[in-house]
């Protein structure tokens, strides 16, 4: 793709991937993956945290143009191969299902693309708006402080919000993090 295609299309781009490289090797320094089921920590606080930038540095109408952008994205989710002119629809199937940010990577066929995009909508438009930014950042900067140069998990990421909202997020994190619950199935 040509550069001059890039930026009339997406004006933003740059800040953002510049953004997202700074916020990754923040995050990526600061917390490390308990396990690959635990890796999906870093690469949604790095897009956040782009999204975020980019919304202090350019406006709100360019933090909600990137956040709708991804949001079509995950709607509509395409793999671009190296083959000149290639692409394949990630979807196999007509089947919608919801991702899953903790299924380690061999256990799912979701590219890591796709999965660093949910999760930096899930945080920066599910999330924080219903914590509030002040109890969202105050969480994230008590677990960064907490959590700083050890290895962290999933679970603890939850707590921490909890703490800091002083609500219970199991269900959030269920649907929106684990995937969903797989129901209890009893035969009589």
């Amino acid at each position: 793709t040509s550069g001059g295609i890039v930026r009339d299309q997406f004006p933003h781009e740059a800040r953002v991937q510049l953004a997202r490289q700074i916020a990754g090797q923040y995050w990526g320094q600061q917390l490390v993956a308990a396990s690959s089921r635990d890796q999906w920590i870093t690469d949604a606080l790095s897009g956040a945290y782009a999204a975020f930038y980019l919304r202090s540095a350019v406006g709100v109408s360019a933090y909600q143009e990137h956040m709708e952008s991804i949001q079509r994205r995950l709607e509509s989710p395409r793999e671009f191969s190296a083959a000149p002119g290639a692409n394949a629809v990630w979807k196999r199937t007509d089947a919608t299902r919801l991702l899953s940010l903790t299924a380690a990577p061999a256990y799912t066929d979701v590219p890591a693309s796709i999965r660093a995009d949910y999760g930096t909508y899930v945080l920066a438009s599910m999330l924080r708006p219903r914590l509030g930014d002040a109890v969202f950042f105050a969480a994230l900067e008590q677990f960064a402080a907490q959590y700083a140069g050890q290895t962290v998990t999933t679970e603890e990421l939850q707590t921490a919000f909890e703490l800091t909202a002083g609500a219970d997020l199991s269900a959030f994190f269920e649907t929106w993090i684990h995937g969903g619950a797989i129901p209890a199935l009893s035969l009589q």
